[in-house]
């Protein structure tokens, strides 16, 4: 590891909002999510970790996750959605 570990925004999916939802409780305990995220929690990804250059005591902006970006890839692609673009075009407002 060069520099120390990276620094990351992982999600945080136990964490309660201001209108005091715990957000992991916003899909159910069934949720094709949550088997998509188990087998990627179980993944060695260093190797992508690693090409992160926001590291700790350094300046910058943390970086997303590698974890939560192929997580997200898998469920939309077991859900349908073939591209980056169309992908992108979910998750805007």
């Amino acid at each position: 590891m060069r520099g120390g570990a990276p620094r990351l925004r992982e999600p945080m999916r136990d964490q309660v909002e201001l209108r005091a939802v715990d957000i992991d409780c916003l899909i159910g305990q069934d949720h094709p999510a949550r088997v998509i995220w188990a087998c990627v929690e179980g993944l060695d990804l260093s190797e992508l970790e690693n090409r992160v250059k926001a590291r700790e005591n350094r300046p910058g902006h943390p970086a997303p996750s590698p974890r939560l970006l192929l997580a997200l890839w898998l469920y939309t692609t077991s859900d349908g959605v073939g591209s980056a673009r169309a992908l992108d075009a979910l998750r805007q407002p």
